[in-house]
């Protein structure tokens, strides 16, 4: 007897224990199914370069190889399916706690075959913070690649090694725990120029035993500085640099720097962002 009451009570809470983790999915021709996410492993990440709704673009090989501990998290979405919506406030408390995509991680929506007025409207009524695709062809292909079964929404996790997995429970502790490497920054809400000018800064290659290039590509011309810190926050280089087009690139040798990790901070007239280095 009690052997069958143990029995039973284990049914009863992995009943409910599933039934807690389980969402709705849907497809674009309404069809709708339940299913409970893994949390696993999926497979290698396919690059890509994505548009989103301001016309900005960002390519996903170009970002994870500046570093070893570098993150993309992708929110899969249409607008006219209603559990979309509650994918957004965990993106935007991932988005706001990992440094408003000015730092490691990167956090952004990826819309499937809806107009870009359709989304802005979508991000504007559901308060996304982060920056969202709209249905050109080849960001419907980057939703098809990811997400073949083509059911919404799916939320995915492309690590610095080029895999990715399937978000889980898709909790702000589930993402947490994914990206253990990943620091906290403070960042400055409502100020897309500054994530604008740190999508257009990168140093290569990073970590470095010698020689790296440092990387401005954008359409603002015109005076920038770049000071270099060490781990106790001595200056330990500065430059004051003119620039004249849309992309500059200089090559800077660090044998002679000691090893260790090194903070590069970038300034214009729309503000600073920062950068990490690694001496080996």
């Amino acid at each position: 007897m009690k052997r069958k009451l143990l029995a039973l009570v284990l049914v009863l809470f992995s009943v409910i224990g599933f039934a807690q983790v389980q969402e709705k999915k849907c497809k674009l021709d309404g069809t709708i199914v339940t299913q409970t996410p893994t949390g696993v492993y999926r497979g290698t990440a396919t690059d890509f370069t994505a548009t989103f709704t301001d016309e900005s673009t960002f390519n996903l090989y170009t970002f994870l190889n500046t570093g070893t501990n570098k993150y993309v998290m992708m929110e899969l979405f249409f607008t006219s399916w209603s559990y979309c919506p509650g994918k957004v406030p965990t993106a935007n408390t991932i988005y706001t706690y990992y440094g408003c995509n000015m730092q490691d991680v990167r956090v952004f929506g990826f819309d499937i075959r809806d107009t870009k007025s359709s989304v802005q409207s979508f991000m504007s009524t559901n308060g996304v913070k982060y920056k969202c695709t709209y249905g050109t062809t080849a960001n419907n292909a980057i939703c098809e690649t990811y997400n073949p079964q083509g059911y919404y929404p799916q939320v995915y996790l492309v690590k610095s090694n080029k895999t990715f997995i399937d978000i889980g429970s898709y909790s702000v502790a589930q993402v947490k725990s994914a990206m253990t490497d990943a620091a906290p920054y403070s960042c400055v809400v409502g100020v897309p120029e500054l994530e604008d000018l740190n999508s257009a800064v990168n140093i290569y290659p990073n970590p470095t035993s010698g020689l790296s290039t440092f990387t401005i590509e954008n359409s603002l011309q015109g005076k920038y500085e770049i000071e270099m810190y060490n781990i106790i926050g001595q200056n330990v280089l500065t430059e004051a640099i003119e620039k004249g087009s849309d992309t500059f690139a200089k090559e800077y040798n660090f044998s002679n720097f000691k090893k260790g990790l090194y903070l590069i901070k970038v300034t214009n007239e729309q503000g600073s962002v920062y950068k990490k280095l690694m001496i080996e």
